[in-house]
C-alpha cells in the first residue's frame, strides 16, 4: 500500500474515532449537565433557573471541531506510521524521525512559548508590585501570573521530567527493583511526561485556587472547585492511565526478565510500584514549583507576611491530591502489568508493543 494512501486510510479512520466520541459525549452531556448545573448555579457560574438544553446542530458542529482536532493530533504519528518499513514495524523500532530542521523548529517553538509566559508572568510579578497589596489589579495580575506559571511548567514538563528522573536513578537506592523502575520510565520519557501532566495540572490547580482563596484573593469552596474543574480533571486523569496502560507491553517484559533472572514476585511487584511513585514524584515536585511561583505572586498581592505565608498554604488540599497521584499511578501500573500475567515468560519476551 502506498504511504500516502496508508496515511489517508488512519487518517479517516481517525476522523471516524473523534466524531463517533463527540456524538456520544453529546447524549451523555445531558445527564451530566443535569448534575453540574445546581453546582454552577450555587457558585454563581450560571443564573438560577438555568435549564440544559440540546441543539441539533450541536452535534454537527461538535463533530467537526473534534474530528478536526483529532486528524491534526494524528497527522504526525499518520505520516510516521505511513513512512515506516516492514523492518522497523516488524522490530518494534520507530523507522521514520523527524529531520533535524523539523526538531529544530519543534525546539525553537518550545523555547518562544515558554519566553512568551515567562514574560507573561515577570509582568504579574511588575504589576502587583506597581500597584500594591488589596488591589484588585494586583489581585488579577497575580491570579492570571499564576496561571501562566502552571502553563509555563506544562510545557517545559517534556524537558524537566527527564531530568527528574533521571536525578531520582541516581539516588542510592539498593536492590535491582529501583534500577528497573527508573530504566522503564527513562526509556519512555515521552510517556511518563504525557503520565505526569494530568496529576501536574490538577496539583497547580489546587494550589492556585486554594492557596489564593487563604490569601484572600478570591474565595473558592471545594464544591465550586469541582463544579468548575471536575469533569475536566476527571477526563485527564484518565489520560493519564490510559497511557499508563500503552506502556504495559514493556512493563511486563521487564517483569519477565526479572522472573528469569531469579527475582521473586514480590521485586516485580515492587519495581511496578516504584514506578508509580517515580511518575508522582514528578508530578508533586513540579507542582511544588507552581506553588512556589504562585505564592510569590499571590502573597504580596493579598498583603501576607512572608512570615505567614507556610501556615497559609493548602497542605491538606495539596497532600490530599498527592496521595490520590500516588494511589492512581501505582494501581495503573500495577493493573496494566499484571493484564497479561497468565503469558509465559518466553512468549512475554518476544512479545512487542
Amino acid at each position: 500500500m502506498r504511504p500516502g494512501l496508508l496515511r489517508a486510510l488512519l487518517l479517516g479512520q481517525l476522523a471516524v474515532v473523534g466524531a463517533v466520541g463527540s456524538l456520544g459525549g453529546c447524549l451523555a452531556g445531558r445527564p451530566v449537565s443535569v448534575l453540574m448545573i445546581p453546582l454552577l448555579i450555587d457558585q454563581n457560574v450560571a443564573l438560577p433557573g438555568t435549564l440544559p438544553r440540546w441543539e441539533p446542530t450541536d452535534l454537527g458542529w461538535t463533530a467537526l471541531v473534534i474530528a478536526g482536532s483529532t486528524l491534526l493530533g494524528g497527522w504526525g504519528p499518520a505520516r510516521r506510521a505511513a513512512h515506516a518499513t516492514e523492518t522497523d514495524l516488524l522490530a518494534g523500532v520507530q523507522g521514520h524521525r523527524r529531520s533535524r530542521p523539523a526538531r529544530a523548529l519543534g525546539v525553537l517553538t518550545r523555547l518562544l512559548v515558554a519566553g512568551g509566559l515567562t514574560a507573561g508572568v515577570v509582568v504579574s510579578a511588575v504589576t502587583v508590585h506597581r500597584y500594591g497589596a488589596v488591589s484588585s489589579t494586583a489581585a488579577d495580575a497575580s491570579f492570571l501570573g499564576a496561571l501562566g506559571a502552571l502553563v509555563l511548567v506544562c510545557v517545559l514538563a517534556s524537558w524537566l521530567v527527564p531530568v527528574l528522573l533521571r536525578g531520582a536513578a541516581h539516588l542510592p537506592v539498593p536492590g535491582p527493583a529501583w534500577h528497573v523502575a527508573t530504566r522503564t520510565a527513562l526509556l519512555e520519557s515521552r510517556r511518563s511526561t504525557a503520565t505526569v501532566l494530568p496529576f501536574l495540572i490538577a496539583l497547580g490547580l489546587v494550589v492556585i485556587m486554594f492557596g489564593s482563596a487563604r490569601m484572600g484573593v478570591g474565595s473558592v469552596r471545594l464544591s465550586g472547585f469541582l463544579s468548575v474543574f471536575g469533569l475536566a480533571l476527571a477526563t485527564a486523569w484518565s489520560g493519564g492511565v490510559a497511557v499508563i496502560a500503552m506502556s504495559a507491553g514493556r512493563r511486563r517484559r521487564d517483569a519477565a526478565l526479572l522472573s528469569a533472572a531469579g527475582a521473586s514476585a514480590g521485586q516485580v511487584r515492587a519495581a511496578q510500584v516504584l514506578e508509580g511513585v517515580l511518575h508522582a514524584f514528578a508530578a508533586v515536585l513540579l507542582g511544588l514549583v507552581v506553588c512556589a511561583i504562585s505564592t510569590a505572586l499571590i502573597a504580596p498581592a493579598s498583603g501576607t507576611a512572608w512570615a505567614q505565608v507556610p501556615g497559609r498554604l493548602p497542605w491538606v488540599e495539596i497532600g490530599v491530591t498527592g496521595a490520590l497521584t500516588l494511589a492512581t499511578t501505582c494501581v495503573a501500573v500495577v493493573v496494566s502489568a499484571w493484564a497479561g500475567h497468565g503469558a509465559g515468560t518466553a512468549t512475554v519476551l518476544r512479545a512487542r508493543d
